[in-house]
């Protein structure tokens, strides 16, 4: 993909797909009286709409700021939106570090949750744009 709108349209299509399945996952778990489970999947919710927000702003930033061709721009666009799975994260990982030096579990397990979903993301928006 070569242009900001093919990945915007192929890439929002699956985390919204993804994050349908947990909405979904959530409510059946909630109905099964497993809160828990259904806490992690509205953690998961969470994830896709911040990076789906996160997305979005990129973009924005990108068609007011550069002023080129549309690969130009989509290969800005690539490093705007792939720097916020480190800034965002960032924050995840020190909380994960605090968390397993303190034997907090039920912290760790949410830290670890978020970060893997984002790595998912990560390496979904990676696969899209070398196709």
């Amino acid at each position: 993909m070569k242009t900001i709108g093919e990945i915007k349209q192929v890439y929002l299509d699956e985390l919204e797909l993804r994050k349908s399945v947990c909405v979904t996952k959530a409510t059946s778990l909630q109905a099964d009286n497993k809160l828990d489970e259904a806490n992690f999947e509205k953690i998961k919710v969470n994830v896709f709409d911040i990076f789906t927000t996160l997305f979005n702003a990129s973009e924005k930033k990108v068609n007011a700021s550069v002023k080129g061709t549309d690969l130009e721009k989509y290969n800005q666009f690539c490093i705007e939106y792939l720097e916020t799975f480190n800034k965002i994260p960032s924050s995840w990982r020190i909380k994960l570090e605090y968390s397993i030096k303190n034997n907090l579990i039920a912290d760790k397990v949410i830290e670890e949750l978020k970060l893997d979903v984002a790595d998912s993301l990560k390496n979904l928006f990676n696969e899209m744009r070398e196709s």
